[in-house]
C-alpha cells in the first residue's frame, strides 16, 4: 500500500508536469493564432493551428481526466491508510490486552502461594483455638463431673443419714 501511495504520488506530479507543459503550450498556439487572424492570413496555416489547438484542447481534457481518475484513487488510498491506521491501533490494543493476561497469568502462582500461605496460617490459629476451646471444655466436663459426683455422693450420704434418723425415730 505504501508503495502504492508512492506510485500514484510519482504518477500525480508526472501528469501534473504534462498538464503544465500542454497548458503552456495551449496558449502559446492560442495567441499564435490570434496574431495570425489578425493578420488575416488564411489558409493551411490556419487550419494546422486549429487542429493543433483542437487537439492540445483534448490533451488538456484528457490530462485533467487523468488527474480526477488519480485524486479518486488518492481518496480511496486514504481511506484505505484510514483503515490500516484503524486495524494497526486495535492490534495495538489487542497485543496490549494480552500482554496484560500474560503478566497477570505469570503472577498468578505467586498470588495463589501467598493466599496458600495465608489459609494455611489462619488454618493453624484456628486449630490452636479449637485445641484449646476443646481442652478447656474437657477441663469444665471434668469439673462438672466430679461435682456432680460429689453431689451424688452427697445425696446418697444425705439419704443414708435420712434413713439413719428415720430408723432412728422409729425406733
Amino acid at each position: 500500500d505504501c508503495n502504492k501511495a508512492q506510485e500514484n504520488a510519482r504518477q500525480a506530479s508526472e501528469l501534473q508536469l504534462q498538464l503544465a507543459t500542454v497548458q503552456e503550450k495551449y496558449k502559446k498556439l492560442k495567441k499564435k493564432l490570434q496574431s495570425q487572424k489578425a493578420a488575416t492570413q488564411p489558409g493551411q496555416t490556419t487550419t494546422w493551428l486549429q487542429t493543433r489547438a483542437s487537439k492540445l484542447e483534448l490533451n488538456e481534457q484528457r490530462l485533467e481526466t487523468a488527474k480526477f481518475k488519480l485524486e479518486l484513487r488518492e481518496n480511496k488510498l486514504s481511506s484505505k491508510e484510514e483503515e490500516l491506521e484503524k486495524k494497526r491501533v486495535a492490534l495495538q490494543e489487542q497485543e496490549q490486552e494480552q500482554n496484560n493476561e500474560r503478566s497477570r497469568l505469570k503472577a498468578q502462582p505467586f498470588m495463589l502461594d501467598k493466599e496458600i500461605k495465608r489459609h494455611d496460617e489462619k488454618a493453624t490459629t484456628d486449630k490452636q483455638a479449637h485445641e484449646t476451646d476443646m481442652m478447656e471444655r474437657k477441663a469444665m466436663l471434668d469439673e462438672i463431673t466430679k461435682k456432680k459426683d460429689a453431689l451424688a455422693s452427697h445425696e446418697s450420704l444425705k439419704k443414708t443419714a435420712d434413713d439413719w434418723k428415720q430408723k432412728c425415730i422409729r425406733a
